[in-house]
């Protein structure tokens, strides 16, 4: 068997270079974009998956992104629509 040092991983954590996201669930939001999150633990990974299926499922998805807008991004949108 091989030695185990102090940078073994077990199999099955991969880590993909972040400290502490062992487990990082993926799927595809109603758009069809891919959305994924680390997690250390697999049980958190496996509530946050089952918590936003139910939401796409349910039709109450909504998109973490979509609140990005700076305020002169806002302005210029709604300005132009001033009469």
């Amino acid at each position: 068997m091989a030695p185990q040092g102090p940078g073994h991983r077990p199999s099955g954590a991969h880590n993909a270079g972040r400290q502490g996201a062992a487990y990082r669930p993926q799927f595809r939001d109603p758009s069809g974009r891919q959305v994924t999150k680390g997690f250390a633990l697999k049980r958190d990974a496996q509530r946050w998956l089952t918590d936003q299926t139910a939401h796409i499922v349910r039709g109450t998805y909504g998109d973490p992104g979509a609140g990005r807008t700076t305020f002169a991004e806002f302005y210029a949108d709604w300005s132009s629509r001033q009469v």
